[in-house]
C-alpha cells in the first residue's frame, strides 16, 4: 500500500511538471488593462487590431496591436442603451459580460442587462463592421428571464458545434443554462 501511494505521488508530480511546463510565464501588460470586469474572448479584426469588451456603463472597448499594450477606446453605446432599461432600471447602466465573435468582417456581440442579484435579466445582440465606439447596431433582445424564473439570463457565450448554434448563459441562481438559438442566431448564421 505504501508503494502504491509513493507511485501515485510520483506520477502526480511528473504530470504536474508537464502541465506547468506547458504554460509560459504571464506577460507583463501595459496601458489601459486594469478595471476590466467580465471580459469577453479577444476578437481580432482583419487588420490585426485586437479588441476586448467588458462590463461597464455602455460596454467598455479596449484595443491592442499586440495583446500587450492596451488603449481604452470608448464604449459600444455612448448614448446609452434605452432598450435595456426594463432590466437595468435606467438608460445608461452597466451592461454585463459581453461575448464577442469576429467573422467575415463583422463583430457580433452578445451582452447582458440586469441588476445585481436580480433574475429580471436579458441578453441582447449587436453588430458592427469596425468595433469602434458608436458604430454598433442594436439587433435586439435574444432571451430574457423574470424574477419568477429559476435561472438567470446573464453572462452569454455563443457556442457553435458543427451546424448547431447554442447560447450558454446564466449564473447566480440555478447554474448554467443552454438553449438552441433560432431567432437571433438565425440572423447571425445568415451573416456568416
Amino acid at each position: 500500500m505504501k508503494n502504491l501511494f509513493g507511485y501515485c505521488g510520483a506520477v502526480a508530480l511528473a504530470l504536474s511538471s508537464v502541465v506547468t511546463a506547458a504554460y509560459p510565464d504571464p506577460i507583463a501588460m501595459s496601458g489601459a488593462y486594469t478595471g476590466v470586469h467580465d471580459p469577453s474572448a479577444l476578437c481580432q479584426r482583419a487588420d490585426g487590431l485586437w479588441f476586448l469588451f467588458s462590463t461597464a456603463v455602455g460596454i467598455a472597448i479596449r484595443t491592442s496591436p499586440d495583446r500587450v499594450t492596451w488603449t481604452y477606446a470608448g464604449v459600444v453605446w455612448p448614448n446609452g442603451a434605452s432598450w435595456t432599461s426594463p432590466y437595468t432600471g435606467g438608460n445608461n447602466e452597466n451592461l454585463w459580460a459581453p461575448d464577442c465573435t469576429f467573422k467575415n468582417g463583422q463583430f457580433y456581440l452578445y451582452y447582458s442587462a440586469s441588476t445585481f442579484g436580480s433574475r429580471n435579466s436579458a441578453i441582447f445582440f449587436a453588430r458592427s463592421t469596425t468595433g469602434a465606439q458608436g458604430t454598433w447596431t442594436n439587433d435586439g433582445l435574444v432571451y430574457s428571464t423574470t424574477t419568477s424564473s429559476s435561472y438567470n439570463a446573464i453572462d452569454p457565450n455563443l457556442y457553435i458545434e458543427g451546424s448547431n448554434w447554442y447560447l450558454v448563459f446564466g449564473s447566480w441562481s440555478a447554474g448554467i443554462g443552454m438553449c438552441v438559438q433560432s431567432l437571433k442566431i438565425s440572423l447571425l448564421k445568415s451573416l456568416f
